[in-house]
């Protein structure tokens, strides 16, 4: 797995608990997993969790995949978002991903 961390700092406590992230998708672009200050994105099916995969793979090059992790644990001061490759689609050539943009709200 790849990974890469990007800290960020917000001013004030309890205003932020959604996450807006928009990630490139590209011929080569692989398979990712989110975290926030160590917490795993997750989704829950029959009661059990599993990690949120974020396909990057597309034919053309775009900043197409939108996310929105509400109730994000988000703190005052320092975050820390980690993006992790864990696979790629069959269709892709590589394993990179690209983030455009990132948000607190």
């Amino acid at each position: 797995n790849i990974s890469f961390n990007l800290p960020s700092y917000l001013p004030r406590r309890n205003t932020h608990r959604v996450l807006k992230l928009i990630l490139t998708k590209a011929p080569d672009y692989g398979i990712v997993t989110i975290s926030l200050n160590g917490k795993k994105w997750q989704k829950t099916v029959n009661g059990k969790k599993y990690d949120r995969k974020l396909d990057c793979y597309s034919k053309g090059v775009s900043p197409g995949l939108k996310a929105t992790w509400s109730g994000a644990p988000l703190k005052k001061g320092k975050n820390t978002l980690s993006i992790t490759v864990v696979g790629k689609n069959s269709k892709s050539k590589g394993y990179y991903v690209g983030l455009d943009r990132y948000s607190a709200l």
